[in-house]
């Protein structure tokens, strides 16, 4: 069996991932959402979520679990954000596994296009087998603006999350095709219909 075209999604908090990736899944492209996997791998009595568990807990002493026993993510986030260090951490914990999983998905699937959502994407080296990478670009002004529209979050938490991210630079130095979403849904879909699908018909 042939092996399939490896796309990459990536782009910042509230730049518009999930509307593209759904736009790319109705053209029989399969979606590997890095978020969504970065939720299973700490499930409730995973080995995953056993170790956040009990390094905050040993840290801080304090609980990190909801009464449902999931994590709770905002004080997580509040965490690491205050102690940079424990960010560090939490990624080179979760994001070896949310690799091998990735992995694992693209060795079972029989579709001919995959496309890889990384919303964290550093290095294209970390995922060496994306072939064409598309970063959704967006004014940090605009991104912050739906940030806060978007999620109960103060100005400083957004700029902090924002910062906290690979930087715009950074992103636009990675790509192959840079899709702006600085003026709405309009202009992102005529951008997605105009420059992104052509390329896609020639895999």
């Amino acid at each position: 069996m042939p092996h399939p075209y490896i796309l990459g999604l990536t782009g910042g908090i509230a730049s518009g991932k999930s509307t593209v990736s759904h736009w790319l899944s109705q053209h029989n492209i399969e979606i590997i959402d890095a978020d969504l996997i970065s939720r299973e791998i700490v499930l409730p009595d995973t080995l995953t979520w056993k170790k956040i568990h009990e390094n905050f807990k040993s840290k801080f002493n304090l609980s990190v679990l909801n009464p449902d026993k999931s994590l709770n993510r905002s004080l997580i986030k509040k965490i690491i954000f205050e102690h940079p260090e424990e960010r560090l951490w939490l990624e080179s914990l979760t994001h070896p596994i949310i690799r091998e999983k990735i992995n694992h998905q693209i060795k079972k699937s029989k579709n001919p296009i995959i496309c890889l959502v990384i919303p964290l994407l550093k290095s294209r080296e970390d995922y060496p087998m994306i072939q064409t990478l598309i970063t959704i670009d967006i004014e940090p002004p605009v991104q912050l603006d739906r940030l806060i529209k978007r999620d109960p979050i103060s100005p400083e938490q957004a700029k902090k999350i924002m910062a906290s991210q690979p930087s715009r630079e950074a992103r636009l130095a990675m790509a192959d095709i840079i899709i702006p979403n600085h003026d709405g849904l309009e202009q992102l879909e005529n951008y997605f219909k105009i420059h992104v699908m052509p390329n896609l018909k020639n895999i």
